[in-house]
């Protein structure tokens, strides 16, 4: 098995996203060099660690100037930058970024996520786990002046400005047309350039084009495996039943050692027993006030916890887990659940990036807010209330 493969659709229309019949790959060693020759078929090797190269024809990927900012404020305004570049409704589409670079500039995609989804699901029949997706064309930067062109038989990657372009011969020619005449050609194919161009032309031919955009997609630090599709939402997948099996273990253990300090503290001492059934009562059931008899209110309190609260504690697990694996520098420290909620009690660097948090949840369908934020000397601990209702 490979330690990273890097794997392509074969044929670039879009037509053929649903049911790719051929694949083209290359395999690559844990130094990052290539592993063997470029190879292509129905059948790929194996491999749980796998780079998916996307054409660029089937999704839009553009390079924007955007001033500094916060993530948070980086993650709202990347769809509004890309909203009049695209067809249909930017809030469908999955929508990722890379960090920024030296000259402050970020590429944006924006792909249908069913022709990811759809993707990844044929590889994992193949038994190919992805870990990393990036448009072709992005594999390669170009500078300002600059055109750089990898040719794959009839396609033509096109990094250029802030385009990142698939195109055919004709529209390649055109597109280069449109160039200012002192715009450098950087060609990397198997033959030299069929094109008219006067301007300073550097070409590096190969039998392997391939192996070339393999290697630059292997070294790009785009992966628009982001958010929901993010390669860490499995494993939160697995920590949210172990939250929930905590929680229950819990509950039952508390259970049990109500029922054995009940019989032991009603044996020797009544009123003190009164006042600690009443301090724990009012600490587990915080939002009844009234206690008249703790022992059958508790009960009456427990009797409500029905399989319907169960299964809405899950849901909220299992939406909530996913955003708070993918906060770096979060740090989550309890976990409460109540009538009123999920209650998380969490320690980030800054206020900003509980509000980060809070807007992630958001944004996934759940009423959040932040409720407390403690500062100290260096972190700020809050507590944020997660309801499952929309957050209109």
């Amino acid at each position: 098995m490979p330690d990273t493969l890097v794997i392509r659709p074969a044929s670039s229309d879009i037509a053929s996203a649903d049911a790719v019949a051929q694949w083209q790959w290359l395999a690559f060693d844990r130094k990052g060099q290539p592993a063997g020759q470029v190879a292509s078929g129905a059948e790929p090797p194996s491999s749980d660690s796998a780079l998916l190269l996307i054409p660029a024809n089937w999704l839009h990927a553009q390079r924007l100037q955007l001033p500094a900012m916060s993530r948070s404020q980086l993650q709202q305004a990347v769809p509004f930058a890309l909203e009049e570049q695209v067809a249909g409704d930017i809030e469908q589409l999955h929508v990722a970024h890379s960090s920024r670079a030296a000259n402050g500039s970020i590429t944006a995609v924006a792909i249908e996520p069913y022709v990811l989804t759809s993707l990844i699901k044929q590889l994992q029949q193949l038994d190919i786990t992805i870990v990393k997706a990036v448009p072709d064309a992005c594999a390669i930067q170009a500078d300002d002046n600059e055109m750089h062109t990898i040719v794959l038989e009839q396609d033509h990657l096109v990094s250029s400005g802030n385009d990142y372009l698939l195109l055919d011969q004709d529209e390649f020619s055109f597109l280069l047309s449109q160039q200012p005449s002192d715009t450098q050609l950087n060609w990397h194919g198997s033959s030299r350039p069929e094109v008219d161009w006067p301007g300073p032309v550097q070409a590096s031919l190969s039998n392997a084009p391939f192996a070339r955009l393999a290697q630059a997609a292997n070294d790009a630090t785009l992966n628009i495996l982001q958010g929901a599709f993010s390669p860490a939402v499995s494993d939160a997948a697995k920590r949210i039943w172990l939250i929930a099996a905590g929680l229950a273990g819990l509950l039952v253990f508390l259970g049990f050692a109500y029922a054995i300090t009940d019989w032991w503290l009603l044996s020797r001492e009544v009123d003190h027993y009164r006042t600690q059934v009443e301090t724990t009562f009012r600490e587990t059931f915080p939002e009844i006030t009234t206690v008249v008899n703790p022992r059958v209110q508790a009960e009456r309190a427990l009797a409500e916890i029905n399989p319907a609260q169960g299964d809405a504690l899950l849901n909220l697990l299992g939406t909530t887990a996913p955003v708070i694996t993918a906060q770096q520098g979060l740090m989550l420290q309890t976990v409460n659940y109540d009538r009123s909620g999920l209650r998380l009690e969490v320690v980030a660097d800054s206020v900003a990036q509980l509000d980060e948090f809070t807007q992630a949840l958001q944004q996934q369908g759940l009423t959040a807010a932040l409720d407390s934020a403690i500062r100290s000397a260096d972190s700020v601990r809050g507590q944020i209330l997660i309801g499952g209702g929309s957050n209109g």
